[in-house]
Parts: structure tokens; sequence; C-alpha cells
């Protein structure tokens, strides 16, 4: 989502911004940052680790 964002940027009115948030107990915490390169580097540390495993961990839901 990240790249689709960033290309939809470009040269567009109200364009979507390509940084990445997580919305962690009330406040927006960016886990974005513009490499050296010119792209956008994704940082996930600590609890957003955390919380992604345990989204993998999950059983399949019942259908």
């Amino acid at each position: 989502m990240a790249g689709f964002a960033a290309r939809s940027r470009e040269g567009a009115a109200g364009a979507l911004s390509p940084c990445v948030y997580w919305w962690r107990r009330g406040a927006l915490v960016q886990l974005s940052s513009h490499a050296r390169d010119g792209g956008l580097r994704i940082v996930v540390d600590g609890e957003f680790t955390e919380a992604l495993n345990r989204l993998v961990e999950l059983p399949a839901a019942v259908s």
C-alpha cells in the first residue's frame, strides 16, 4: 500500500501520503521514513512486531 500511495501522490490533487502509520493507544506512530535512495523505508520493531506476530498466531476464521 505504501508503494501505491507514493506513486499516486505524484501530480495528483488531494493525493495520499506515502507515510505509514500505526494507531496505538490513541496516537499515530509513524513507521515510515524516506530512504537514502529516495524510496520509502518501513521500520517494524518493538510493540508493532509483537502485534503482527499475534495476528499470525490467530486461528483461521470460522465460516
